[in-house]
């Protein structure tokens, strides 16, 4: 229980003078296996209209981002995900675009793909040519949410 203090200007906002209880059975917090999560996150990208590439790896990321403590990336971004799909701002199914490649850096076109399928793309390729050259870069535009960063590091 959280008490309140009796000094306080509660006339704004009156419910914050009373003191606040958990409800019953409330005072534990669900635990989640991170592959049942996935799993879960993983089928409901595919009811959502992602194939099964982009629904593994949609929702690897977002949990992997959960479970490093980045829960603003994480599976919380999943309606957001397939509302984006619903208003056919996000299109699932899209691939990368290359628009132009040297052979030290690609410039690509997500065209409003998943963000973390075609980034994980243009990774890929990208990590090819560093292993080349030892060292390369890419610019990547018209893609949706490509989620924590540092997971492409």
């Amino acid at each position: 229980m959280i008490e309140t203090d009796a000094s306080c200007n509660s006339s704004f906002c009156p419910e914050l003078a009373q003191p606040y209880h958990l409800s019953e059975g409330l005072s534990e917090v669900p635990v989640i296996s991170a592959q049942s999560l996935q799993d879960f996150t993983e089928s409901l990208l595919l009811k959502g209209g992602a194939n099964e590439e982009e629904a593994r790896i949609v929702s690897h990321s977002l949990v992997d981002a959960n479970l490093l403590g980045h829960d603003s990336h994480g599976v919380m971004r999943l309606p957001f995900y397939l509302g984006r799909v619903k208003e056919g701002i996000l299109k699932a199914g899209e691939k990368l675009q290359i628009l132009n490649e040297t052979p030290a850096a690609i410039a690509g076109d997500g065209c409003w793909g998943f963000g973390q399928t075609v980034m994980h793309e243009l990774m890929n390729r990208l990590i090819e040519k560093a292993g080349t050259l030892g060292v390369s870069c890419g610019t990547l535009k018209r893609a949706s949410h490509i989620g924590r960063l540092g997971e492409y590091a």
